[in-house]
């Protein structure tokens, strides 16, 4: 590992890496797996028409293009790491790397939905107008709501969630773009969810993202040593190459 800026370790993958996905492969390749080393989700199940796309990448052989129609997705059944407000005493960070094909309505990036009950779940998606939105909602109270750092172009970009545990009772929530914070909001509190993972997709809403997703992580730390704050004034290193052990 390299040290950033900060002082922080550039992100690798270790044994707190819940799914790592390079998204690698040949052209329009159907297979997308997963290469953390603790409980290790093999491959995703592919919906629609999501393939490995080699001529645009961020790194490595391709990235993940979908062409932004309901079921274009990809999924993982649930697990355990998917329920990232089960506990209030773990850190998260969610990120990615994306490149739009267009810029029109709602587009998901992440979400995981509750196998029978439809207010409860979680997502990441961005509202052209607006920009990035990070939302839970937990029997039928909306608990995060974070948006800000509207992407207009086509080129690529970082995003990230960091979910920090600090000191006491408090759970500080970020949303990243490129390195630079642009949403926060404090909120502890614990819930359950079931659901799938779904990635470039909300099938229940036909809401899909249409455009290349790269070197997509799960981390149940706070790897990118990610500062949340009512002010905005956190940054944290973006990576420089592609992840690895």
């Amino acid at each position: 590992m390299m040290m950033g800026a900060s002082g922080v370790v550039v992100p690798g993958i270790d044994a707190d890496t819940a799914l790592m996905m390079h998204m690698d492969g040949a052209n329009d390749g159907v297979t997308f797996s997963d290469s953390s080393i603790t409980n290790n989700k093999g491959n995703a199940t592919v919906g629609g028409n999501v393939v490995t796309k080699t001529a645009t990448k961020k790194w490595g052989t391709a990235s993940a293009y979908s062409p932004g129609a309901n079921p274009d997705n990809l999924t993982y059944a649930y697990d355990t790491d998917w329920n990232i407000y089960a506990d209030d005493t773990v850190d998260y960070n969610i990120d990615l790397f994306v490149k739009f094909a267009d810029h029109v309505g709602s587009e998901i990036f992440l979400i995981q939905n509750h196998k029978t009950l439809v207010n409860y779940h979680w997502y990441l998606r961005h509202v052209h107008g607006s920009g990035l939105e990070f939302f839970i909602k937990d029997t039928s109270v909306t608990k995060v709501d974070i948006s800000g750092g509207e992407i207009e172009d086509t080129d690529w970009h970082h995003i990230l969630v960091a979910k920090v545990v600090s000191a006491g009772p408090t759970v500080e929530w970020g949303l990243y773009k490129d390195g630079t914070q642009v949403a926060y909001v404090s909120q502890a509190f614990e819930g359950a969810n079931d659901g799938v993972l779904e990635i470039m997709n909300w099938s229940n809403h036909a809401v899909s993202f249409n455009g290349n997703t790269d070197e997509l992580r799960i981390q149940k730390s706070n790897l990118f040593g990610a500062a949340p704050n009512v002010g905005l004034t956190d940054t944290i290193d973006v990576p420089t190459k592609a992840y690895s052990a």
